[in-house]
C-alpha cells in the first residue's frame, strides 16, 4: 500500500479493505528467540498495508510482530511472531487470537 507521505501533494484512496482472525498456538518460547506462526488472508496482497489486533498480552516479557510471509494477486500469508525478550525466563504463551486488518490504496 501507499502511505501519506511528508511532503506528497495527492492523498492516497482506500480502494479495498480485508478482515480475518485466526487462532494460533505458541509452545514455550525460551530467553531471547521467538517462534513464528502463519495463516492465509483471502484476497491480500503483498502491497497491502497490515494491522494486527491481539488481546492483552498474556505473558510479561512477550511481544508479537506481523509480516508478509508471501503474497500473489489472489491469496495473502501472514506470519505472526511472538518472540520473548526477557533474558531469564522461558514463555508459554499458549493459544493466542490474532485479528488483522489489510487496506489497499491507490
Amino acid at each position: 500500500g501507499v502511505g501519506i507521505q511528508i511532503g506528497a501533494t495527492t492523498t492516497p484512496t482506500l480502494t479495498g479493505l480485508l478482515a480475518a482472525s485466526a487462532t494460533l498456538t505458541y509452545t514455550a518460547i525460551v530467553p531471547n528467540s521467538a517462534q513464528d506462526q502463519s495463516f492465509t488472508v483471502p484476497g491480500l496482497l503483498s502491497t497491502d498495508g497490515l494491522a494486527m489486533a491481539l488481546p492483552l498480552p498474556n505473558s510479561i516479557g512477550l511481544t508479537f510482530t506481523s509480516y508478509f510471509a508471501a503474497g500473489n494477486g489472489t491469496i495473502g500469508t501472514v506470519s505472526v511472531r511472538a518472540a520473548n525478550v526477557t533474558a531469564a525466563s522461558t514463555v508459554t504463551p499458549g493459544a493466542v487470537t490474532v485479528g488483522m486488518k489489510a487496506w489497499r490504496t491507490t
